[in-house]
């Protein structure tokens, strides 16, 4: 895995580069949450109410088809 130090790196800008392409607009991770929740949050990065610590076990160790 190819860590990120984010005490050099913008948060949006690691997202942007490692988990964009699923989960934004038309991504595969997007198109699945949708499935399963309202439409205004299968956009995760615009959602503001997951805790850091699931964000931070998800990131790391995947869910479902991650």
């Amino acid at each position: 895995a190819d860590w990120v130090d984010l005490q050099q790196e913008a948060p949006a800008a690691v997202f942007g580069e490692k988990c964009g392409m699923c989960h934004r607009a038309g991504g595969m991770g997007t198109t699945l949450l949708a499935r399963r929740f309202p439409a205004e949050q299968a956009m995760l990065e615009n959602r503001r109410d997951l805790e850091p610590a699931f964000v931070e076990a998800v990131v790391r160790g995947g869910l479902g088809v991650m």
